[in-house]
């Protein structure tokens, strides 16, 4: 991670999201909610007894804003 923090060329691209613990549903919607309204797409969860590994895992979750239903021109 100190790679990403310390290299302009990558600053330029990514953002580490931070790590937030989740204290309970009351602290999850709101935060959910104020990623929503800042024009966010989502969140994703981490069960805390998952293993961390790279790439697709069973221990996350991705929790994203619903889009609108799609309409048909006719």
């Amino acid at each position: 991670m100190d790679y990403v923090h310390n290299n302009e060329e990558c600053k330029k691209y990514l953002q580490v999201a931070p790590y937030v613990k989740c204290s309970g549903m009351p602290h999850l919607e709101k935060f959910f909610q104020d990623i929503a309204d800042v024009g966010g797409e989502g969140i994703i969860l981490r069960d805390p007894l998952s293993t961390v590994i790279a790439g697709r895992s069973a221990g996350y979750l991705k929790h994203k804003v619903p889009l609108p239903p799609l309409t048909t021109n006719g």
